[in-house]
């Protein structure tokens, strides 16, 4: 790597995906909501060649937009 390049990789993801819950109790919390945007960051280490070190990264952010508890079923509770 070159003076003053850094030892990290920084890859910022934006996302528009479907959440799909299943296999809830008595089927009471299952949902497919579509519309999930948002993005987040994931930083790796870099090795010598300045490429990412290893497929194991961290998230350093995230922002989404769900409204999953307005729209689906509350879980049934145990007591």
């Amino acid at each position: 790597m070159s003076a003053g390049a850094s030892d990290r990789c920084t890859i910022m993801y934006r996302v528009d995906a479907t959440l799909e819950v299943s296999d809830t109790d008595f089927k009471k919390g299952d949902t497919t909501e579509d519309g999930f945007k948002g993005s987040f960051v994931l930083e790796f280490a870099r090795d010598e060649q300045g490429q990412a070190a290893s497929a194991e990264g961290t998230i350093r952010s995230s922002t989404s937009s769900p409204s999953l508890s307005s729209t689906a079923p509350p879980a049934p509770s145990t007591v």
